[in-house]
């Protein structure tokens, strides 16, 4: 039950990184830097 709840917490986060290094990457395009 642990390991389930690690697994799925490990995805929930690597989900969230990867969403914020999308936003970063297409910040400086719409701000023109």
């Amino acid at each position: 039950m642990t390991i389930l709840i690690n697994i799925l917490l490990g995805i929930y986060v690597f989900v969230a990184l990867l969403m914020i290094l999308v936003i970063l990457m297409q910040r400086p395009k719409s701000e023109g830097l």
